[in-house]
């Protein structure tokens, strides 16, 4: 309903029958798209649009993208949904640096429909999202009017007025949970990213491994704690898609480690083979020099 992005892969809605608990199943290959900032001519608003596109009627909106045309519910249970819905809008609009730079956004629709706006997204930090000051929307978006400058960067994420069509995002952007869980982290804090160094270390320290891999990253944010509440882990069935999404996010970077290093791994693997056929070669010249009766006595004393 708040999210910014869709969950890309096949979700399995048929195993939850009956009265079992629930289960998230997901197959095929995961990933997380973005929409453009405004929906094509006769098409209806969804996930990030809806904080841009007629907001005048954003909570009618939101609630008719999760039920639809389902007219079973009574009139006070619509009345409570809207009412949820409402504080949730309120609440995230206050707080929350990614919504802030989307409303932005739909101000300058609002100044001029014809605009032609792109928003990005920053992937890069000057400085550490979980330590220092609440997330800004200034900090971790900008507002472009026309072409960008070369100054984007490679894991920036670029939101144009109208594409056609969704676009894939990577889930080593800082924002990328943030994206797509904004109700677990409303004030659209960092998440990984993968220049995260291990406490009390810098980026000069001779360590084999000094920064934080996504594995830990994920293990610490999941550990439950006496003295903290803890949003995820209450979050009951967005827990489960979360701990799903998490797994298949670290998958995909040891994936991309291994893509990303085949030229080492390779060379590795070559050389390996070359030291064997040198050793192999070493064992023949020294065998050239034994006389037949010496290497005959060899091949006795073996058996």
């Amino acid at each position: 309903m708040f999210s910014f992005t869709s969950m890309g892969g096949r979700i399995d809605k048929s195993i939850n029958r009956g009265n079992a608990p629930y289960i998230f199943r997901l197959s095929g290959q995961n990933y997380h798209n973005i929409s453009s900032l405004l929906p094509d001519d006769g098409d209806e608003p969804k996930f990030s649009q809806l904080y841009i596109h007629d907001t005048d009627n954003e909570i009618f909106n939101r609630q008719n993208v999760v039920g639809g045309s389902n007219t079973s519910f009574s009139i006070t249970e619509k009345a409570f949904d809207f009412q949820i819905i409402e504080e949730l809008k309120v609440m995230l609009d206050s707080n929350n640096a990614l919504v802030k730079s989307y409303r932005q956004a739909r101000n300058c629709f609002n100044e001029n429909p014809y605009i032609d706006l792109k928003l990005r997204l920053i992937g890069k930090r000057a400085k550490d999202g979980r330590t220092y000051n609440l997330p800004e929307a200034s900090k971790v978006a900008a507002l472009v009017i026309g072409d960008f400058t070369q100054a984007v960067e490679n894991r920036d994420i670029v939101v144009k007025t109208k594409s056609g069509r969704l676009e894939r995002i990577s889930e080593l952007h800082p924002s990328y949970l943030s994206l797509q869980y904004p109700l677990l982290f409303p004030y659209g804090e960092d998440m990984y990213r993968v220049d995260i160094l291990h406490r009390g270390l810098t980026v000069d320290t001779k360590r084999k491994r000094p920064m934080c891999t996504m594995c830990e990253f994920f293990a610490y944010k999941l550990q439950d704690r006496v003295d903290k509440f803890s949003v995820i882990h209450n979050a009951k069935r967005i827990f489960q898609q979360f701990f799903v999404d998490a797994y298949t996010m670290i998958e995909s970077e040891r994936l991309f480690y291994i893509r990303r290093q085949q030229t080492h791994l390779r060379s590795e693997s070559f050389q390996n083979i070359q030291n064997a056929n040198n050793s192999g070669k070493k064992i023949c010249q020294k065998l050239e020099h034994v006389s037949l009766f010496h290497l005959l006595s060899l091949v006795v004393l073996n058996i």
